[in-house]
């Protein structure tokens, strides 16, 4: 930060610098607004953003009597990192409880043993920056994991690998949609309609079964 207004001490004008380190869902849009006024669209921004909550709203509603499988969110794979900063919040609103992170915490190494451990009913395959196929190349040596074929999830075909740099990766409004894209893998009893095969694909189950 130091650089940058050692950067614009330099200019003729003073440009308003904007430092942003977000670490919820909350706090992406709240900084969406703050920029968009920065940027001279405040009406726009507001607007948006008030429709964004609205669709959140809709969700938690939707969700919250329903029962809660214990999910564990995979950010990355070799080695395994837990999903953190807004991806537990995520997890909240779409109606169910992140086993290996808390909300607006930072991703924290763990180990398979320790998800074999925990048991989750659903895992969700998030590696950072990946979308759908390149995660689902990267996780085929998962299965030859001893535990792997022991867990809840892999056994009620419910490991998700998904689009984490669309929907999840990136401080954006486009993490609504990956509210909604779990809500549907948690959910399917209420939720029918699958995500998009470029959105989440199940692994481990055939074409048909997808």
């Amino acid at each position: 930060m130091s650089v940058v207004k050692q950067s614009v001490a330099e200019l003729s004008s003073s440009p308003c610098i904007l430092s942003l380190n977000l670490t919820s869902l909350s706090e992406v849009l709240d900084v969406t607004i703050e920029v968009g006024e920065a940027v001279g669209c405040g009406v726009e921004a507001h607007a948006k953003v008030s429709a964004l909550r609205r669709r959140l709203s809709r969700l938690e509603e939707a969700v919250r009597r329903l029962p809660q499988p214990c999910v564990a969110c995979i950010e990355w794979l070799d080695p395994p990192f837990s999903a953190g900063h807004w991806a537990p919040e995520m997890v909240r609103m779409a109606g169910s409880e992140e086993l290996f992170a808390e909300i607006g915490e930072p991703s924290r190494r763990i180990c398979w043993e320790e998800v074999f451990e925990a048991a989750p009913e659903v895992v969700v395959l998030m590696p950072c920056g990946f979308d759908v196929a390149r995660t689902l190349r990267e996780v085929q040596a998962l299965p030859k994991s001893p535990g792997w074929g022991d867990l809840p999830a892999v056994n009620n075909g419910r490991v998700c690998a998904v689009d984490a740099n669309s929907y999840f990766s990136r401080p954006a409004p486009s993490l609504i949609e990956g509210v909604e894209i779990l809500t549907r893998i948690l959910h399917p009893q209420i939720f029918p309609d699958s995500p998009d095969s470029k959105e989440a694909v199940r692994f481990g189950v055939s074409a048909t079964q997808r």
